[in-house]
């Protein structure tokens, strides 16, 4: 399993501006004027609370249309385009993109903003880094803006969950444990195994770093876990992005290996001709329209041999769309009955 990921973070989409240069020609020649580019209230960036935002521009008689979920408005109320009248009210993470066109003149150039709300909005994305116990062993953690998180140690393929609190850089996670199926699974018990927290300051640069201890899952285990944001959340989710057929991308020691799964445009997830003689069926919905993560739920029937303990065990977790490999990687990364099951699906 490999996870390439491009480090890096930015506060939003940043305005566009066309500075316009004069041709030469005739000088009776008339150039049409431009509408200003409209302006948003409250600046695109992670908030816990929701936003009210108000757009305005200085050309007299601009006319505003907006679009709140990620596709370019037109000048007219259509589709998902809808005209301005009053402040937009953003209570879920949203990108709010505006254009704007004044009698007598050219549309406005493009005005966009990310708006992540929730919780752990200032935290919500992929961190990607290391386990100070085990330098080798990657970390890999998605948090979503409601405060859901999947951290993965990839040494040993643990799965930790968990929910997520942050209170200006202080960042919480009081997590569950999971030992990846089939390396251990006297935990069939409906319960995980083990309990633990990794609290850390987010720092400048996109860092997390901070302490992370946890107990019965691999004994007492006090570490520290240095963590950098990658650029890969700042995609967004979508069901068109991971619709397709997938092959597997980890080892033997997976469900899904030597066979095939498919995503459908409305999210089902199936399977079918994998070694273990395991049937994945389930579902993938986007987590948020600004981060690149994806909540998934499924169960497999038709198990044999020791496969056959996952058996209508239902799992549910954090996914994520890895467009920083060739091909494309949906890491997934989910639990059930009391083990985790860590996931590389090559997109084909």
């Amino acid at each position: 399993m490999s996870f390439e990921f491009q480090l890096g973070r930015s506060a939003g989409i940043a305005l566009i501006v066309l500075a316009l240069a004069s041709c030469g020609g005739s000088n009776n020649s008339t150039v049409t004027p431009v509408t200003a580019t409209p302006t948003f209230s409250v600046a695109g960036d992670p908030y816990t609370a929701a936003q009210t935002v108000s757009i305005t521009d200085t050309t007299s008689g601009a006319a505003i249309y907006y679009t709140l979920d990620g596709t370019t408005p037109g000048t007219t109320a259509a589709g998902s385009t809808l005209k301005y009248s009053a402040a937009v009210a953003i209570g879920a993470s949203k990108i709010l993109q505006a254009i704007a066109v004044a009698p007598g003149h050219t549309a406005s150039q493009l005005n966009a903003a990310e708006y992540t709300i929730g919780p752990a909005a200032a935290a919500a994305g992929i961190w990607v880094g290391s386990d100070s116990e085990n330098p080798a062993a990657e970390i890999l953690g998605f948090v979503t803006a409601s405060g859901e998180s999947v951290f993965i140690r990839i040494s040993d393929y643990t799965l930790y969950e968990g929910s997520v609190t942050v209170t200006g850089t202080t960042f919480n996670a009081s997590l569950d444990g999971f030992t990846n199926f089939p390396a251990t699974f006297a935990a069939n018990d409906n319960s995980n195994s083990g309990t633990g927290a990794f609290s850390a300051t987010l720092g400048t640069g996109n860092s997390l770093v901070g302490a992370f201890t946890f107990s019965t899952i691999n004994a007492s285990y006090p570490s520290t876990w240095t963590l950098q944001y990658s650029s890969i959340s700042l995609t967004g989710s979508s069901l068109a992005a991971v619709a397709g057929s997938y092959s597997d991308a980890s080892t033997s020691a997976d469900p899904n290996f030597g066979g095939s799964v498919t995503i459908s445009a409305t999210g089902a997830i199936s399977s079918s001709g994998a070694t273990s003689g395991c049937v994945l069926s389930g579902t993938i919905s986007t987590a948020d329209p600004t981060t690149d993560i994806y909540e998934v739920s499924y169960t497999y029937s038709g198990c044999l041999g020791t496969w056959a303990d996952l058996n209508a065990v239902d799992f549910s977790g954090l996914a994520v769309l890895n467009t920083g490999s060739k091909p494309y990687q949906l890491d997934m990364g989910a639990s059930g009955q009391g083990f985790g099951l860590v996931t590389a699906l090559d997109l084909n």
